[in-house]
This record gives C-alpha cells, structure tokens and sequence, in this order.
C-alpha cells in the first residue's frame, strides 16, 4: 500500500509541469515501474500493478501500450523488445538502456537512473520555460492592449474629431490614419499573416530549409550563443547516461544520431560516427570550428586520456546547464524593461494624440 500511495503522489508533482502528455506518460511508467523493481518486484508483476491500478493519470492511447507490452513479455519477449515497438514513447536510448540492464541482472538500478534523466530533462525544460514566460505573457499584454485601442477606442475618438471646425495636430492625424487603415483593412492584414503562418510552417517542413535555418541560427548574436550551449547541454546529458550505464561509444554516438529530431544535429552524429568507426579519436571526430567550442573538444580529449568520457560529459553537462538558466535570467531582467518601456512608449504616444487636440481646444476657448 505504501508503494501504491507513493506512485500515486507523484500525479501531485506533474500536475504543476505544463508537459507533453506523451512525456508525462513515459515518466510516470518508468517512475513506477522503478520504484516497484526496486521493491524487489518482478518486472512482469509490476507491470500488471501499474495497470491493474491506472487511473486517469495515463492517456487511453499510453495504456493500451501498457497493455501490449505486458502481453509480450508474458508470452517470453525481454522487456527491451516489447517497447521497442512503440518508437514514438520509448526512444533508442530508453531501448538500450533497458536492454543493458536486463543483461547485466540491474534492470532495477537502470530504471531509476532512467528517471533522473527523465527528471533532469523535464526540470530543465520547465526552467527555460519559467525564465521565458513572464516576457511572453508582457508582451501579449502589451498587443492586447495596443488592440484594444487601435479598434475600439481610437474609432470613437476619431468621430469626436471629426466634427472639429480646425486641423488636428500632426500627431493625431497619423494615429487616426493608423486606426482608420487597421480596421478599414483588417481582413487583408488578418488573411496575410494567416498565409504567412502557413508559408512559414510549410517551408520549415523542408530538410533543405530547415538546414538552412539551422546553420544560420547559431550567427545571429546572443540568441545563437544560447542555442549552442542548450544543444550540448542535451546531447552531453544523454551521453553522459549511456556512458555511465557502460553503454559503448560507438553506441552510444549511433543512439544520439537516431535520437536527434533536426537534421543539422543528425547530420552531424552521421559525420561523427563515420569518424570515429573509421578510427580516429572521439575529440577529433566531434571537432567542428564555430558550432563545437575548442574547450569542449579539449576537455573531451582529456577525458579520453584519463578514462573519465562520462564524468567529462556529465561536468559538461551540468555547467552548461547552469550557464542556459544563467544566461536565460539575465536575458529575462533585460527583456522585461525593454518591453514595459516599449508598451510605455505606445500608450503614451496615443494619450498625447488623443489629449493634444482636447488640449488646444481648451486653450482656445476665450470667456
């Protein structure tokens, strides 16, 4: 029961974390079935715990794979074959891993540190995602609010103005013409972001663009310093677990190849693990000047020295991982006034449009 209470307390933790539903169900699965081999529980029995006692923590679709998984391994299939066949929630490094530790009688040992990855990714992700939020929800703010004006208030004003005998003041009349020209072609404006939106999400489909986009990212300041360092950061994490798991090499660069989701990444796993079979060292063969940084191929190459590859890659790792959410609340202190001083400088452009005809009216009124 103590078990059973402790897996079910979890749901009270994800349900803080804004997650993909298909990460959240691979994470509890391996939670669970964690701490329940540790508790020197079969493999087959805590499977058929986890499923007997579902509840709406698992979509529908998450539980029938449960299911199946379970049904594999009763008529003699490992572990690692059974989920192997369901690519889209178990990845090649969760395949292999699991694989490790059946074979080596650890499988236990090997879930729970598949769970600190897990942890690890989802607890970095949820920081980027804090650190970015606040500047986000200003700035939606500050649109919203800047629309509101344009369409709502502006087209009451400029009527008022209207039946003015003088000429309004310059500033007035270029925020009139920008109220009128918004609403008289708000249709158009609206359908060409819309097909914009549609270009934009069919061309990035393309390999060929999205390699192109890919390469040009990392030049663009500040944002391509940041993109650098988060990459690495993920790609050293998953080495750094296959490594200490004694996960081979070569193995573990293939997995980081078949695992990557953009095609510059997997394009350069692919020269990697071309170099390093064809026989040349692990820091040669991850040498690329202007996207992999000199340190990091040094530090690599003394680990290779010194035996230390997984220690190098979990240093490397965690203080990259320190520098993203570093950098990520530094870049947040700076958006945040930058963005409020924007939103000052618009409403107060259209407070002094709108008051500067009031104004002069007022002043011209003689008793």
């Amino acid at each position: 029961m103590k078990i059973l209470t402790k897996m079910k307390d979890l749901l009270k933790v994800l349900r803080l974390k804004l997650l993909p539903r298909k990460r959240i169900d691979v994470y509890l699965f391996i939670k669970q079935l964690s701490i329940l081999t540790n508790a020197n529980i079969s493999l087959y029995k805590g499977l058929n715990v986890i499923y007997n006692n579902r509840s709406s923590s698992y979509s529908k679709a998450f539980l029938k794979t449960i299911r199946d998984v379970i049904e594999d391994v009763r008529l003699g299939c490992s572990f690692n074959e059974a989920i192997q066949k369901y690519p889209h929630y178990f990845d090649p490094l969760f395949v292999t891993l699991i694989k490790v530790g059946e074979e080596a009688g650890n499988l236990p040992k090997v879930l729970q540190e598949l769970t600190n990855y897990i942890n690890r990714r989802i607890r970095y992700t949820r920081k980027i995602k804090s650190a970015l939020s606040y500047p986000t929800i200003v700035l939606s703010i500050s649109l919203l609010t800047i629309t509101v004006l344009v369409f709502f208030l502006l087209p009451g004003l400029t009527s008022m103005f209207s039946g003015w005998g003088k000429e309004l003041p310059g500033l007035t009349r270029a925020l009139m013409s920008i109220s009128n020209y918004s609403i008289n072609y708000s249709g158009v404006i609206v359908a060409v972001l819309v097909l914009l939106t549609f270009v934009g999400l069919h061309l990035f489909k393309n390999k060929l663009v999205q390699k192109k986009l890919l390469l040009a990212l990392p030049k663009i300041p500040v944002v391509g310093d940041l993109i650098i360092k988060s990459q690495l950061q993920i790609y050293a994490s998953m080495i750094a677990t296959l490594l200490e798991n004694e996960v081979p090499m070569l193995s573990t660069l293939k997995i980081c190849r078949n695992v990557s989701k953009n095609v510059l990444a997997r394009g350069y796993f692919e020269v990697v693990v071309e170099s390093f079979a064809g026989g040349k060292s692990l820091s040669e063969s991850m040498r690329l000047p202007g996207l992999i940084p000199d340190e990091i191929i040094h530090v690599i190459s003394t680990g290779e020295e010194s035996a230390e590859l997984a220690f190098v890659f979990r240093r490397i790792d965690l203080n990259y991982s320190e520098e993203v959410e570093a950098f990520l609340e530094g870049l947040t202190s700076i958006i945040e006034p930058v963005i409020i001083v924007f939103l000052a400088l618009i409403v107060g452009f259209i407070l002094i449009a709108v008051y500067l005809p009031i104004f002069e009216m007022s002043t011209s009124i003689t008793f």
